[in-house]
């Protein structure tokens, strides 16, 4: 069910937009957490001061204060005599956090399938064939490790973004843009990427929350995206056990 929705508070994306005439700091830290919770930053990965004023044209001190911003928000943790790197989570944080995230992302849905609008659909149908086409070509098939991880990656964030622009709740917004900075939401990508049968039930996760959307059924919206998210936490969670990290 389609309805008008209420004036948007949240941008088109489901971003909420840096404040150009922020400090240089305040970018800095925006950008590197964008990074972290869209998962071109891998958890782990070392941030390096002399690299990053470089790539931002910069000295090295609001790469400083920027890093120490986002140790202060626990997104990178200090290494004494090593630097900073993204913070891994304890498969506890992992479970809490994503226990969390089902809740939040779950009421997402229930609002969307009230508010969402005929392009916030369309768009949600392109996401469903960019899943498809990452499934369908996965490698070995036709196409590289990358490219069907940057299909998966795309088709998951665009999904995921539209579905919390529709649910126009900006406090939503904010709390779930917190919880992406702690658990990256591309983390399942890992363990999604080693079997094919779980990539195929990922993309039936997805095709379910929207036809839930699409219909106004905002009930089995938010359960099937409870228990999408759910899934998606046990995945993570196996592929921490796998590395050992718990």
């Amino acid at each position: 069910m389609v309805t008008t929705p209420p004036p948007s508070v949240a941008a088109e994306d489901g971003n909420v937009p840096v404040d150009s005439g922020a400090a240089l700091p305040d970018r800095i830290a925006a950008e590197l957490a964008r990074r972290v919770s869209a998962g071109e930053l891998a958890l782990g990965s070392w941030l390096r001061q002399s690299a990053l004023a470089e790539e931002f044209g910069t000295s090295r001190t609001p790469v400083r204060e920027a890093i120490q911003s986002l140790s202060a928000a626990g997104v990178v943790e200090l290494i004494p005599n090593r630097g900073a790197r993204v913070r891994v989570p304890s498969a506890r944080a992992i479970e809490d956090g994503y226990r969390v995230r089902a809740e939040l992302e779950g009421l997402a849905a229930e609002l969307a399938a009230k508010y969402v609008t005929q392009g916030q659909l369309d768009r949600l149908h392109a996401a469903e064939t960019l899943f498809e086409s990452a499934v369908g070509d996965t490698p070995g098939a036709g196409i590289s490790a990358e490219v069907a991880r940057a299909r998966w990656t795309k088709a998951n964030d665009d999904f995921h973004e539209v579905i919390l622009a529709a649910a126009r709740n900006q406090t939503l917004d904010a709390a779930l843009a917190w919880i992406h900075h702690q658990l990256p939401r591309n983390l399942t990508w890992n363990e999604l990427s080693r079997d094919t049968h779980h990539m195929r039930s990922n993309v039936q996760q997805h095709r379910r929350i929207r036809e839930a959307i699409q219909v106004g059924d905002g009930t089995a919206a938010r359960t099937a995206m409870i228990a999408h998210v759910m899934q998606s936490g046990e995945l993570v969670l196996r592929s921490l056990h796998d590395a050992g990290r718990d």
